[in-house]
């Protein structure tokens, strides 16, 4: 490192570019050696000769003959050693180097610099580090502490606060990911309860190699919000990252707590009366029904399942179709929609087949519906008095059939999901239903509720095998009495129901919004003009 003294300046009357000769001290300074520098010392330097040349260098003292060596840094000699007339002068200096931390954004940047001299300091930002230079190389010689890092906070999906966790008990498991700049950190793991309360969640963190990943295992019934705070620490510096944790569960639906909305739609009009049942796309925003004409009318709706603006679109005339006769009278309640909104059905005693129509590639349109026989399903003469409501289970596996004459239901199973043609009759479930001449069923979210429709009330039933009608139904002694409204009733529709595969239906929540439709055919029960299957009413789910 270079020897730096104060007011140090003196003549020479050396000419040429190699080493000086030093004279007198000049006027108001001192000469080197009263400064303090000592034979060898290195010194920082600066000579001037004449008015604009300057050289700036490192050199040699040697107090014998008081000469100085001479090792250009930067001069007006474009970097070149002045060629000195014999009346210039030197003196002891500093540089931005020798005085100054010079910063650097990465180590080659420095290395690759042709300014720095011995001495010089230097900071590189890539690792934070400190060095100097003592003329050969550059020597890390310190360490500038920084923050840690957190790059992310995810579950073993990838997802990211806030998290939702799971109702049956598994646990997310949170991975942080986090580092330090600084060579060979070790890094600290923490983490709080911010906000909220765990109400029985647990929070446990890994050790070892694993202490960046906490686990937290939800309750089994209490609902609760919280915040984890997440630290991470080099025991100097440390970061944080809050997160939001939910944990839901949603009430029973119970059919009881159904109450009429005072809302329904009277499709009294020129495009024919509904006969048959009617159903909802998957996001309610579109409304299908048959009629008597042998036709599918088509309305749709801007909010979904707003029956009561509810706007004309068009009609498919499946009447008129090659294949179906004038026999083919739909069984109330038995219209369905099946396979995410792909797919119509009715059942039809009179022909005793199960008719199918499928809508074209990514269209809702009755426009673009199709019909084909080989489509259909063919009962057999043994499965009389079927007809009725239609039930799917949830992957199109499975469907049922419930009768108008007693109290059995036909399952069938098919052999391409949703697609009726080529099943096989697998079981006839005598007296299984609760109930003959069966208008209506639909499942509630999970499948673990069945709702079956007679015309006069809805009851609310408990399955022992989620989304199969075939296994143990226990009635629960809930149900919707409709009477209120009008005398009997066909067709029924849950918004949400065995199609649902999402738990938002137009960014509103189905536990929320959720709504229950009939369809009447009777007058009511304090008399008046009778509906004659013209008018759908609506509930809103309890």
């Amino acid at each position: 490192m270079v020897k730096l003294v104060n007011r140090a300046k003196m003549t020479t009357s050396s000419t040429g570019t190699g080493t000086i000769t030093l004279g007198s001290a000049s006027d108001g300074y001192q000469t080197f050696a009263s400064a303090g520098v000592s034979n060898g010392d290195i010194l920082r330097y600066t000579i001037e000769d004449g008015s604009n040349a300057w050289e700036i260098g490192t050199g040699t003292y040697t107090a014998s003959g008081t000469t100085l060596s001479r090792t250009v840094s930067e001069s007006s000699n474009s970097g070149n050693a002045l060629n000195l007339s014999g009346n210039a002068v030197v003196f002891v200096t500093a540089i931005a180097d020798d005085v100054g931390v010079r910063t650097y954004a990465t180590i080659s940047a420095m290395t690759s610099s042709t300014s720095a001299k011995s001495g010089a300091l230097a900071y590189v930002t890539a690792n934070t580090g400190l060095y100097q230079n003592n003329g050969n190389g550059w020597y890390k010689i310190a360490t500038v502490n920084t923050s840690p890092t957190i790059s992310a906070v995810q579950d073993a999906s990838s997802g990211t606060t806030p998290f939702t966790l799971a109702t049956d008990g598994t646990a997310t498991v949170i991975t942080i990911t986090a580092a330090d700049v600084d060579e060979g950190t070790d890094l600290t793991y923490s983490h709080s309860v911010t906000s909220g309360s765990l109400n029985g969640t647990t929070v446990t963190q890994g050790t070892g190699a694993s202490e960046n990943v906490f686990t937290v295992t939800p309750h089994a019934s209490n609902a609760t919000t919280f915040s984890l705070t997440f630290s991470v620490t080099d025991n100097i510096n440390t970061a944080q990252s809050v997160n939001a944790f939910t944990l839901q569960f949603s009430s029973p639906y119970t059919i009881k707590n159904d109450s009429y909305d005072s809302l329904y739609k009277d499709f009294s009009g020129s495009y024919g009366a509904p006969n048959g049942g009617f159903v909802f796309n998957p996001n309610g925003t579109k409304l299908y029904y048959n009629t008597s004409g042998d036709k599918f009318v088509e309305y749709s709706m801007s909010t979904a399942y707003d029956i009561a603006n509810a706007s004309y679109v068009g009609n498919y005339d499946w009447g008129s179709q090659s294949g179906l006769s004038s026999s083919v009278y739909p069984d109330n309640g038995s219209f369905c929609i099946g396979d995410s909104g792909a797919k119509l059905y009715f059942t039809s005693t009179y022909s005793k087949k199960v008719y199918q129509f499928n809508f074209g590639s990514g269209s809702s349109a009755v426009s673009s519906l199709s019909y084909s026989s080989s489509n259909d399903y063919s009962l057999s003469s043994s499965q009389t008095g079927t007809g009725r409501a239609m039930l799917w289970n949830n992957n199109g596996s499975v469907f049922w059939l419930f009768t108008n004459s007693n109290s059995h239901i036909y399952e069938f199973t098919t052999s391409s999901s949703w697609n009726v043609a080529g099943s096989s009759h697998n079981a006839t479930l005598t007296n299984q239903a609760p109930f003959q001449n069966c208008q209506g069923a639909f499942w509630n979210d999970d499948g673990t509720k069945l709702f079956l429709h007679n015309g006069y009330e809805v009851k609310q039933y408990s399955v022992s095998s989620a989304y199969d009608a075939g296994s143990t139904l226990t009635y629960e002694n809930e149900e919707l009495d409709q009477s209120a409204q009008k005398h009997t009733s066909y067709g029924a529709f849950v918004s949400g129901d065995f199609n649902r595969t999402a738990t938002t239906i137009g960014g509103t929540s189905i536990d929320a919004g959720r709504k229950y439709f009939s369809m009447w055919n009777s007058a009511p029960i304090s008399g008046g003009t009778p509906y004659n299957g013209t008018r759908i009413f609506r509930y809103s789910v309890g």
